[in-house]
């Protein structure tokens, strides 16, 4: 769902981002900002709303988004209309913690909706590109992806790289409620085993 709130650093003027033209700029804004936002940074936006709430036209604003595919801060795909912010995760990250009392993993409340956000854009290639993202700037809740879409190629230096003997399923059909229980289960059941491999790893070092 939209992001009623989303964080924008400071730090976006550094040197790359200053150098961006005008309409860049402000793409890169509206993109950070609009309606359809959603704060883990892969959702849909038609290229006509950005023509329509910028006033810059479509030519310039493919060109915009291309220049900012070049600074690697956002990708478009304009075929399934998906923009990829490649930095939200950078500063809105997903990470479970663990309880100081048992040690056992707690989910972030933000994983069960964000992993239910993505089935909508599971036609996007941009999907891939955000596990790998993910992966990097959020673990777990790459982990998780690549639990939940088993088509997606974790990169070979990731923990989810390694097959888990129970994958995450999408899940099945029945009340709102029943749902998110269904994937807070398995997502729970991910996060055990992954916490057990890493363990084990370090023992084995």
């Amino acid at each position: 769902m939209p992001a009623k709130y989303h964080p924008v650093s400071p730090a976006v003027w550094d040197r790359t981002f200053r150098r961006l033209s005008k309409d860049a700029k402000v793409i890169a804004f509206y993109v950070w900002t609009c309606s359809t936002r959603c704060s883990e940074g892969l959702f849909r936006v038609p290229l006509a709303y950005i023509v329509s709430d910028t006033a810059i036209p479509e030519d310039k604003s493919l060109a915009a988004l291309e220049e900012l595919h070049r600074a690697s801060l956002i990708d478009y795909d304009e075929e399934s209309e998906t923009v990829l912010d490649r930095v939200a995760l950078k500063h809105n990250p997903i990470r479970n913690g663990v309880d100081r009392d048992t040690g056992m993993v707690t989910i972030n409340k933000r994983l069960p909706g964000a992993l239910k956000q993505l089935e909508s854009l599971s036609d996007s290639p941009l999907l891939q590109s955000f596990a790998v993202i993910a992966s990097r700037l959020s673990p777990d809740f790459g982990f998780a992806i690549y639990e939940k879409f088993s088509y997606l190629k974790p990169p070979s230096d990731s923990p989810a790289s390694k097959p888990l003997a129970s994958p995450l399923v999408a899940p099945t059909k029945g009340g709102e409620e029943k749902e998110k229980e269904l994937v807070r289960g398995e997502v729970e059941k991910s996060c055990r085993l992954r916490t057990q491999r890493l363990q084990a790893s370090r023992l084995s070092r």
